[in-house]
C-alpha cells in the first residue's frame, strides 16, 4: 500500500502533481487545503484529513467521507470530537516527536505532527511539497500556501529550519520518501 502526505506549499503549482498523488492508495491532507482549481497540481483525493483543534471550528462543514485526525496540542473539547467519531492525538504523541527528535520547546507544525503520528501506523510515508525550495525560501514556502490569492507572508510560530532537519532525517531513515520533479 503507497500512502502520500500533501503539504499547502506554493511549490506545489510548479508542476501538475495531480495524477501522481491521486495514484496512491492513500492521501493525507492538512489543515484548511482546498482542491478546487487546483486539481492538476493537487489531485483530487482525500483519505485522511489531519488538522488542528482550531481549524474543526473554522470549517464547520466538511464534505469528505475520509478518516479524521485532529492534532491537539491541547486537551479541551476531547469529549465533543471523539463523540462526532473525530480521532484525536493529544500532546503526548506529540511529546515523542520532541524526545525522538530533540527539538526543544517549538511548536509543531500540523504536517509534521500528523506524518509523525500516521508513521506508526504506515511504514512509509512518500511526501510532496515540504521544503522543497532551497534553504533560504523553505520559510516562505511554507508560509505560502498555494490556494492563498495574496502574496502576503502568513506568520509562522514554527521553526522551519528544525522541522526541515526533522524531515530530511526522516528520508535518511527512509520512513519518508519525497516525490521528485
Amino acid at each position: 500500500m503507497k500512502i502520500i502526505a500533501v503539504s499547502n506549499g506554493s511549490c506545489l503549482l510548479k508542476k501538475e502533481y495531480g495524477k501522481i498523488i491521486d495514484s496512491f492508495d492513500i492521501v493525507i491532507r492538512f489543515n484548511l487545503f482546498t482542491l478546487m482549481n487546483y486539481r492538476k497540481h493537487v489531485g483530487s483525493k482525500i483519505n485522511i484529513w489531519c488538522h488542528n483543534h482550531n481549524i474543526r471550528f473554522i470549517r464547520k462543514v466538511h464534505k469528505w467521507d475520509c478518516r479524521e485526525i485532529m492534532l491537539s496540542h491541547t486537551n479541551k473539547n476531547i469529549k465533543e470530537f471523539t463523540a462526532k467519531g473525530i480521532e484525536i492525538v493529544t500532546q503526548e504523541v506529540g511529546q515523542e516527536l520532541i524526545d525522538e527528535f530533540d527539538t526543544g520547546r517549538i511548536k509543531l507544525s500540523t504536517g509534521l505532527f500528523g506524518i509523525y503520528y500516521l508513521l506508526k501506523e504506515f511504514k512509509q510515508i512518500y511526501i510532496v511539497g515540504f521544503y522543497k525550495d532551497d534553504s533560504d525560501k523553505n520559510e516562505l514556502n511554507f508560509r505560502n500556501l498555494y490556494f492563498r490569492t495574496t502574496k502576503k507572508d502568513l506568520p509562522s510560530r514554527h521553526r522551519i529550519s528544525k522541522e526541515k532537519e526533522i524531515i530530511d532525517k526522516l528520508i535518511s531513515q527512509k520512513r519518508l520518501i519525497e516525490i521528485d520533479d
